[in-house]
């Protein structure tokens, strides 16, 4: 469906039937020694802004470090179910904030204290019909 490069950073997304395929290869790259923390968030709106999201946690099929050309690499593959049925056109937008310490990072996003901190990142408009 889609893929892009920000900041040195990779994300794609495909479809497979009411699911989509995502992927992030994100640079934590750190010079403290161990990579980045981070934290990440997908989401999906159709034409009238609506979330397509069912409420059913995203399956991880892969998480791991890559170590290539001196830089550190964490590789997330996931599938998530969506409401694809009658969505002419799906939006496709990231939120993502790195931190240089993992005790700096919030678990998840509902202990985040501020979104804003997190970098929006407008991946693709993708027509579906």
């Amino acid at each position: 469906m889609c893929q892009r490069e920000v900041n040195n950073d990779r994300f794609f997304v495909a479809r497979e039937g009411n699911r989509v395929k995502t992927g992030s290869l994100l640079d934590v790259t750190s010079d403290e020694g161990a990579p980045k923390a981070f934290i990440i968030s997908w989401g999906f709106t159709d034409e009238n802004n609506n979330y397509l999201e069912t409420g059913t946690l995203p399956q991880d099929t892969g998480r791991d470090y890559i170590k290539s050309d001196g830089r550190v690499y964490a590789e997330n593959i996931a599938y998530r179910e969506l409401h694809l049925n009658d969505v002419k056109r799906m939006k496709i937008t990231l939120e993502l904030k790195k931190y240089v310490n993992q005790s700096d990072a919030p678990n998840d996003l509902a202990e985040l204290k501020d979104r804003d901190e997190l970098e929006r990142i407008d991946l693709c408009v993708v027509d579906l019909k």
